[in-house]
């Protein structure tokens, strides 16, 4: 609060900071407390996906023949087996064209085919994996009873009633967030037009009440005054003609 009276100000100069350490503070907290809701949500989430992935696969178990996923898991550990073979293969084609593309010894299109391919079959391998890990989930789960869907159901419906009010709650806070944020805002005070400071209300340091007046500005060019004179003092003054008025 460094302006005094009778000081010009173009508008939009900076005239007053309130320190905004407190709210920076709330804000922190509230990023905080906002960041963990939200893991919080997502985790279950999480849980309840798989609780319903879990759900759909016991109803499916139930009707599956544990000899057939057998045989496919004995399938797929071929097929994994023999795209690693490939892919070891790739993985020394790979090093050899870069080796190649760096020398300029082969175009770049070459190398990325090659570097594809082995990104392909990676995935291709990394998913039969899953597969194998989905197929020994469905052989254990086939092993226990149905009715086990029916308290995985119950769970569900109560884990989604509390990522429902976690997620009005995070709304609410989403709001005090953006309040704050709006509080840190008003603490830097500009002045709104050109002008002069008429009158100084506070000075540094103060606490601050809100809707406490700290500046009256008043703009010169929008004054009217009106002055009674005497005959005497009339004597020259025409219509137009420029005065100073002391006050």
């Amino acid at each position: 609060m460094k302006r005094v009276e009778n000081e010009e100000v173009k508008k939009g100069e900076l005239l007053a900071v309130i320190d905004p350490k407190d709210l920076k503070i709330s804000k922190d907290k509230m990023l905080y407390s906002i960041e963990s809701l939200k893991k919080s949500i997502e985790a279950l989430e999480l849980k309840k996906d798989r609780l319903q992935k879990s759900l759909q696969l016991q109803r499916e178990i139930a009707k599956i023949d544990i000899k057939a996923i057998e045989k496919e898991k004995e399938s797929l550990h071929f097929n994994i087996e023999a795209s690693k073979t490939k892919l070891r293969k790739l993985q020394l084609d790979l090093k050899r064209y870069k080796n190649m593309l760096d020398q300029n010894l082969i175009a770049s299109t070459e190398y990325e085919n090659i570097k594809t391919s082995y990104s392909a079959l990676s995935k291709q391998i990394e998913a039969m994996e899953k597969k194998i890990d989905e197929i020994n989930v469905n052989i254990s789960k086939a092993k226990k009873a149905y009715s086990l869907a029916i308290l995985n159901e119950k769970e569900i419906k109560e884990l989604e009633k509390s990522i429902e009010a976690q997620k009005e709650n995070l709304k609410l806070q989403m709001k005090s967030l953006e309040d704050i944020e709006n509080r840190i805002g008003y603490t830097k005070l500009y002045a709104p037009f050109d002008g002069i400071i008429a009158k100084k209300f506070l000075s540094a340091p103060r606490v601050v009440k809100a809707g406490s007046p700290i500046y009256a500005l008043a703009d010169p060019k929008s004054l009217y005054c009106e002055v009674l004179l005497s005959e005497k003092k009339m004597y020259g003054i025409k219509e137009g003609s420029s005065v100073t008025i002391k006050v």
